[in-house]
């Protein structure tokens, strides 16, 4: 379970570092390492999520633990703004070709 939380913690503090702290002109490399930190964020964070819920067990699913809600969240991050196929397909051509 720590290791999703560390992926997802690494994917994001690199993310940053490499738009500069927020501070980057938005072209087809941002655009693409974009793309990466939030595919590997939500699969890992989905991941870490599931894992706690597994060791809580039946206890996860009550309104007050809050993790089930929080899982269903992290769902919709695999599919929101692109389902993750279609943006391992688009990383693949941005890879290949150099464009978006």
């Amino acid at each position: 379970m720590q290791n999703h939380y560390r992926i997802a913690k690494w994917a994001l503090e690199d993310f940053i570092q490499a738009i500069n702290n927020f501070n980057v002109k938005p072209d087809e490399s941002s655009a693409s390492k974009a793309h990466q930190a939030k595919a590997i964020i939500s699969q890992q964070s989905r991941q870490f999520a599931q894992s706690a819920m597994e060791a809580l067990g039946g206890y996860s699913y009550f309104k007050k633990v809050e993790i089930e809600r929080l899982y269903r969240d992290l769902l919709a991050g695999e599919f929101h703004p692109m389902l993750a196929h279609k943006q391992e397909a688009s990383m693949g051509e941005f890879l290949i070709t150099g464009k978006l």
